[in-house]
């Protein structure tokens, strides 16, 4: 995890964050974060709902341009 002041740390489990903040889910309280949240639903505005939700975001495989990105596993 890569986090906001630079440094990084490899986590072993969800809740490593702010107030043990789940970092695939969205916190459901505007204030906090949000030990359970709820899944969130990708969209190109998706951000984390509080100061202290801690929420994990990546590149969109399909672009605006209509172009897709081929992953290689």
């Amino acid at each position: 995890m890569l986090f906001l002041d630079s440094h990084v740390e490899f986590a072993k489990r969800a809740y490593c964050s702010i107030e043990d903040d789940n970092i695939y889910t969205v916190s459901r309280d505007t204030t906090k974060g949000d030990i359970y949240g709820v899944q969130p639903i990708y969209s190109t505005t998706l951000a984390p709902n509080s100061r202290k939700d801690s929420l994990l975001v990546h590149d969109p495989d399909v672009f605006s341009g209509g172009g897709t990105v081929t992953k290689k596993r």
